[in-house]
């Protein structure tokens, strides 16, 4: 990965490109860091299993799973800096790629099961699926 993801704390995320050896871009990824010993790594649909693919050939000597599992993301966009904190302070919420355009990414389970809530002003545009490895 280019982006050092060993500094995150629990609960933070930020995003990385997956290179290969020559530094051609595999796919654009958001780690996202669970717990001391899990992190998700989400990636566009139809990245998710050559992004395994490239993790798993790396995977030498290390004890770890890597798997891919197709998951949707609702992106809620236009939103002011108060509403932006409060969006944020949601569990599942992650800070979409630029934060300071006060962006939010959810899970769409999440979303739909009305766990967040939306004003008439917020755009909400689905995104499709995104990969969990």
């Amino acid at each position: 990965m280019a982006n050092d993801v060993s500094s995150l704390k629990i609960g933070e995320s930020r995003y990385s490109l997956l290179l290969e050896p020559t530094g051609k871009i595999t796919s654009l990824l958001r780690v996202r860091c669970e717990s001391e010993s899990k992190f998700v790594l989400d990636c566009d649909a139809g990245f998710g299993k050559i992004s395994v693919a490239r993790l798993l050939r790396f995977k030498i000597r290390i004890k770890c799973e890597i798997s891919s599992e197709a998951r949707g993301f609702v992106a809620v966009r236009g939103l002011s800096a108060i509403e932006f904190a409060e969006y944020l302070s949601h569990d599942s919420a992650l800070s979409a790629w630029r934060e300071k355009d006060f962006a939010v990414d959810f899970l769409a389970s999440d979303f739909v099961a009305g766990k967040q809530r939306t004003r008439s002003s917020d755009v909400i545009l689905p995104v499709g699926s995104s990969n969990k490895l």
